[in-house]
């Protein structure tokens, strides 16, 4: 199964292996805390040589690190990526 970096509307990105895969790692990730009707499931693939920069901060000065998308799915694998929102 190959493995593809896909983004929402509401700018969620996670890596799974088709839109539909898409939508369930983000309810999978939600976990019933926040109402799926209220989620953007509707997701599109980023092409894999688009880079994306995520940045953490958790801490003083935070982290941040860019890679292509290709990349992230590479070292992430299947899950939830990152979010402008939190």
């Amino acid at each position: 199964m190959e493995l593809h970096v896909y983004r929402n509307k509401i700018v969620e990105w996670v890596v799974a292996a088709s839109p539909e895969d898409a939508a369930k790692v983000l309810l999978h990730h939600h976990d019933g805390s926040a109402d799926p009707e209220e989620l953007d499931l509707k997701f599109a693939q980023e092409p894999d040589d688009k880079l994306l920069r995520i940045v953490e901060y958790d801490g003083p000065g935070g982290d941040n690190q860019t890679l292509s998308c290709k990349e992230w799915a590479s070292i992430n694998g299947r899950g939830f990526l990152c979010s402008t929102e939190f």
